[in-house]
């Protein structure tokens, strides 16, 4: 079977993608006989790691630029392209291409992520508007996937990835 992923995997031994992963990456979390039951399933179906998923993205120098597109907030406002014109110009300076993808919240997430996660070496996310159980249902998906992320512009992953962002209450000019 040819690019099998840990969703695949999952999907196959009727277990969730999370012990797929805690098996895979070697963490604790499920017992012996589902690691074991994980790594065979992995083997026979040429299930590639992450890792060299990576290697492989990283020889094409693409960055997955991706606007998500959730209550249209970054869609009416020129935010967006001041964010992806500023991430463009360095990612060109330091020899990365920059690829935009949008990701529309009310189309099936597993297709659009392995779309933005193809080619590239990493990841931006526009996340001005993904909320609490938008940001979970992403990483679901997402942290199969292997890439490096960066979130711009929502806090709500502070605690799992890179984000960076903007304090409009302290951020203004007071006379």
């Amino acid at each position: 079977m040819a690019d099998v992923t840990a969703r695949d995997l999952a999907n196959m031994l009727g277990i969730s993608a999370a012990a797929v992963s805690m098996a895979l990456n070697g963490k604790p979390g499920v017992s012996p006989e589902t690691r074991d039951k994980v790594l065979a399933a992995a083997a026979k179906l040429g299930y590639v790691t992450p890792k060299s998923r990576q290697s492989e993205r990283q020889a094409k120098n693409i960055i997955s630029f991706v606007i998500y597109t959730g209550i249209g907030v970054a869609e009416q406002t020129t935010f967006s392209s001041f964010v992806l014109r500023g991430a463009e110009a360095v990612a060109k300076s330091l020899g990365y291409r920059m690829l935009v993808h949008y990701f529309y919240a009310d189309q099936p997430w597993d297709e659009q992520i392995k779309s933005v996660l193809s080619d590239a070496c990493g990841v931006i996310l526009l996340g001005t508007d993904l909320t609490e159980p938008q940001r979970d249902a992403f990483f679901e998906f997402y942290h199969l996937g292997g890439a490096p992320l960066v979130i711009v512009d929502n806090f709500l992953f502070s605690a799992y990835v890179d984000c960076v962002g903007n304090d409009n209450t302290y951020g203004e000019k007071r006379k």
